[in-house]
This record gives C-alpha cells, sequence and structure tokens, in this order.
C-alpha cells in the first residue's frame, strides 16, 4: 500500500485559485481542471465487475441525482462511508486518514452539493455505488497532466 502522505502529495493540484474554480463535469466528454484530464463515459450495466484502480472510478450514474463538480473542500462536505447512508463529514476523514493539513485544501474533489462523490485518489462514496439494481454506469478517468 502506498502511505497516505505520498497519494496526497502526488494528487494535490497547485493551491487552488481562480483558474481551478468548480467546474460542472462534462458527461460523455473530457476537460482539462486543476492539472489533469478527466474523461467520462456513460454506458449500460450489464453485470460485468470492475478492477480496482486509483485513476478510474466507475458510479451508479442513476443515483447521481445532481451534475457532479469537479472542486476542492468546502464547509460542510462529508462523505457516504456505506450503503446504510452513514457519513463522515470530511475534515473528520482527513484527520483520520492523516492527511496532513496543508494538503487538504489541494486534493481535488468530484461533488453534488456538500456530498462528496469522490476524494480523488483517496475515497469513493458508497452513496453511488455500483449495485444489483444499477442500469447506466457513469466512468470518470483522472490523469495527470504533467
Amino acid at each position: 500500500a502506498i502511505p497516505i502522505t505520498e497519494l496526497c502529495a502526488a494528487s494535490a493540484a497547485k493551491e487552488p485559485d481562480a483558474a481551478f474554480t468548480p467546474t460542472l463535469l462534462p458527461i460523455n466528454g473530457d476537460i482539462y481542471w486543476g492539472g489533469y484530464h478527466i474523461s467520462t463515459r456513460v454506458f449500460p450495466y450489464i453485470g460485468e465487475s470492475f478492477p480496482k484502480e486509483m485513476d478510474t472510478k466507475w458510479f451508479d450514474y442513476d443515483r447521481i441525482v445532481e451534475t457532479p463538480v469537479l472542486r476542492y473542500r468546502q464547509e460542510g462536505d462529508y462523505l457516504v462511508l456505506e450503503e446504510m447512508g452513514n457519513r463522515q463529514k470530511l475534515k473528520s476523514f482527513f484527520i483520520n486518514e492523516k492527511v496532513p493539513a496543508k494538503e487538504r485544501n489541494r486534493i481535488p474533489l468530484l461533488a453534488t452539493g456538500k456530498e462528496i462523490l469522490w476524494i480523488y485518489p483517496l475515497r469513493m462514496s458508497a452513496s453511488a455505488k455500483v449495485g444489483d439494481t444499477t442500469k447506466r454506469i457513469l466512468e470518470v478517468r483522472w490523469e495527470n497532466n504533467g
């Protein structure tokens, strides 16, 4: 396993500024944001399993109620930890995972409102996890842009 400090340092973009304001995630498209190339596609789910990858995640598209936004942390952000719906404040997650305080504002997030779908590359929310009732998949792939 890669130490959390190395993951954070590798994933943290430049200090957030006006160039990295919250941006709607294009569905079935590509965007360059925060030093990353992010691509998405939606496709029918036919029961396949997906590999565990740090840079690509698969979500139940029909469980995402708003268009996801690429952004950095904000007051009140939370993560759904399991399918039962238990939540954890993002700040508490960072503390528990020993993410250095100086890195926390620089870790990219995929969010809908205050709910974090993906703390890139650390953790995915359980709220849009692929399951037995999934009909459509949203694939999100991050690539470091240099």
